[in-house]
């Protein structure tokens, strides 16, 4: 079995699918540490020390009873935080009422899903199908698929949803296109990455992202989440079905890949058309220099960008498509004019009140 290496470029966050965590509710600060709580480990030093009764009469609405209660009873201190938390994050200067967690397995230890890794290199081959794909043809599929859509009285939203299924479809199925089991079509199913292992917890961190238009103005309310640091090398296995690939190889269709090293390669030139897009974004303002300087210096790297924040044109095939039909996805479901930018925002990681650097930036290694 093969390895994929990983070494974070930026920060990277993978959500969990559940809510925020709530200061004073989820989670405690002491100093520049989050200790993200337990309860039922603070339920059991509370009882150990005859406090319980006393903690249940002192609730209230408040997000800071918790945290005075600590305080009054001589329980805000390192120790106590420790048998109490399900693990501890570095919040540094930063005083969040509210994180976005990093995904996490039942022992509460950050880990990188090979889903999010499998779904950028998906991308990557979905977005070199596009390129070899005749423009017409890609705009007769859209536009029929669209009046289909339209004479079932499908509202815009469902249009959207639909219509994105279908392009990333009609690319992906590209390899086996009359298949009579939907699922056995889809070619990236030669592909296994399995989990990482668990991250550990210091180097994981706070972090603070704003949406940012490209004359550098912030919009939207900050939001904070747990992320990956920048520099922390992951390893995932992985490993390629030859059985399944020649099933495809049978068709008679040339396929993209045989091996992984091709889908690596394939993934350089999707990583690379999605940088300088985002460099060609942030370079209309100077006070976004940091982050074009960032993502200039990833030019001679294999890199992908994977997670939250990876946005549209990362995660979709859209920035292959014919301009005919790009047209038409901006004016019918996300009604932008032609003549405006689109992606109108970008997130990114803001420190001392400033744009700092991007989101979800990794760089790739194979490893035999």
């Amino acid at each position: 079995m093969a390895r994929i290496r990983l070494r974070t470029l930026t920060p990277i966050h993978v959500g969990s699918g559940t809510e925020e965590l709530i200061s004073g509710i989820d989670y405690l600060k002491a100093g520049n540490i989050t200790y993200i709580l337990n309860k039922d480990r603070l339920y059991r030093v509370l009882l150990e020390r005859n406090l319980f009764d006393r903690f249940l009469t002192g609730i209230d609405s408040t997000n800071k009873w918790l945290e005075e209660f600590m305080y009054k009873e001589g329980l805000l201190k390192q120790k106590v935080l420790e048998d109490i938390c399900l693990y501890r994050i570095h919040t540094g200067g930063l005083s969040p009422k509210r994180i976005r967690p990093f995904i996490r397995d039942a022992f509460g230890r950050a880990f990188l899903p090979g889903s999010s890794i499998k779904g950028f290199l998906r991308s990557s081959l979905i977005y070199s199908i596009a390129l070899l794909t005749e423009p017409q043809t890609l705009e007769r599929r859209f536009f029929d698929s669209l009046r289909e859509l339209e004479n079932r009285k499908y509202n815009v939203r469902e249009q959207a949803k639909r219509i994105g299924n279908f392009l990333e479809d009609e690319l992906s199925n590209f390899f086996i296109p009359y298949a009579s089991e939907k699922p056995h079509r889809d070619i990236f199913r030669t592909l296994l990455i399995k989990d990482s292992l668990p991250i550990k917890d210091e180097d994981i961190q706070v972090y603070e992202v704003r949406n940012i238009k490209k004359s550098g103005e912030a919009t939207g309310f900050y939001t904070f989440i747990e992320a990956i640091k920048p520099g922390v090398e992951i390893e995932l296995d992985t490993h390629l079905k030859d059985n399944i690939l020649k099933t495809f190889s049978s068709t008679g269709k040339k396929l993209l890949f045989s091996n992984l090293r091709d889908i690596l390669n394939m993934a350089q030139q999707f990583g690379n058309r999605v940088m300088e897009n985002e460099i060609s974004f942030f370079s209309q303002s100077e006070q976004l220099k940091n982050v074009v300087y960032t993502l200039s210096s990833f030019r001679s790297k294999l890199i992908g960008k994977i997670g939250w924040g990876t946005g549209l044109e990362g995660t979709s095939v859209f920035s292959a498509l014919p301009p005919k039909v790009k047209r038409e996805i901006k004016r019918r479901f996300y009604r932008v004019s032609d003549n405006r930018d689109f992606p109108e925002t970008r997130r990114v990681v803001f420190e001392r009140e400033k744009p700092s650097t991007p989101l979800g930036w990794v760089e790739f290694s194979l490893e035999d």
